[in-house]
């Protein structure tokens, strides 16, 4: 926020006409309309509207969330923070673990071994921290021909986390990154499981938007943006229609958080629905 003033009257320690301005641009995310950006209310609504009666009645919440150049443009959210799964290392693991790595106290070609105390039975022996955070990881019966997410993969992530840094990481993903964004809706309940929802997580793209800033705070520096960057489609969507779509060339962002069981229908729709939101925010044709 852009300001400059100077007192009227003298205040404690502060004398007549002290003052001071702000000539740096410190934006947060806001809200605005979305005919601020020229788009019509209404295409949004009715594409909206169309997936939530196609898939509704497979789901028990379904939340919606479109940001453009910061500013949130259309929000459905209602109700409180949904627990995500497959997607949960976007704001959890995947930022810290970047930290981590990119400033040298760990190496992505390290074994996990290395780290931690592992079984040589286990699927985990000799392999890569980048195999871990790319979801690389099988049972020996399993195909590797895609990676498949596993959340074994993510409590590694966890414990090689919790070790480097001595913190747990419930306490480094608070302070790093909820409280720090202001993610109010955002928590992790006593069982370690992660509940955010689509506006948060729209706060949180935005920072990545931003080169890591939010505000006067620089949440990720420039070495662990860059690791961050490299692993985040891994970890942009959830087997029941949840999607997080960061269009950084275009300063746009979609969430689609989907509170509901695994299903092939959702999600056909929801990958539907966001490409018809592309298309309407930026023009974008699949």
């Amino acid at each position: 926020i852009l300001s400059s003033g100077k007192l009227p009257v003298a205040a404690g320690r502060f004398n007549l006409r002290d003052g001071m301005n702000t000539s740096i641009n410190q934006k947060r995310v806001g809200y605005r309309l979305p005919e601020y950006y020229g788009i019509e209310s209404k295409r949004v609504e009715e594409a909206v509207d169309r997936f939530i009666n196609k898939v509704g009645g497979n789901t028990t919440d379904i939340q919606i969330s479109l940001m453009k150049n910061g500013d949130i443009i259309y929000t459905n959210q209602k109700s409180r923070a949904i627990e995500l799964s497959m997607v949960k290392g976007y704001i959890s693991t995947l930022p810290i673990i970047s930290y981590i790595a990119s400033h040298n106290y760990i190496s992505l070609e390290d074994f996990v071994n290395k780290h931690l105390n592992i079984n040589k039975e286990s699927i985990y022996y000799n392999k890569l921290v980048s195999d871990v955070i790319m979801n690389r990881v099988f049972e020996p019966h399993e195909s590797d021909l895609y990676p498949k997410y596993r959340e074994s993969n993510y409590d590694i992530q966890k414990e090689i986390i919790e070790k480097i840094s001595n913190t747990s990481l419930s306490r480094l993903i608070t302070v790093n990154i909820l409280e720090a964004i202001g993610m109010i809706g955002t928590y992790i309940d006593n069982n370690g499981k992660l509940f955010s929802t689509s506006e948060d997580i729209s706060r949180f793209i935005y920072v990545v938007q931003s080169l890591g800033k939010y505000g006067n705070c620089q949440i990720m520096d420039d070495k662990t943006l860059s690791v961050f960057n490299k692993f985040s489609h891994y970890y942009t969507k959830d087997d029941n229609g949840t999607i997080i779509f960061n269009n950084s060339d275009y300063n746009s962002a979609i969430v689609i958080i989907v509170n509901g069981p695994k299903s092939k229908e959702v999600s056909i729709e929801a990958e539907n629905l966001r490409k018809e939101l592309s298309f309407i925010i930026d023009n974008i044709e699949y």
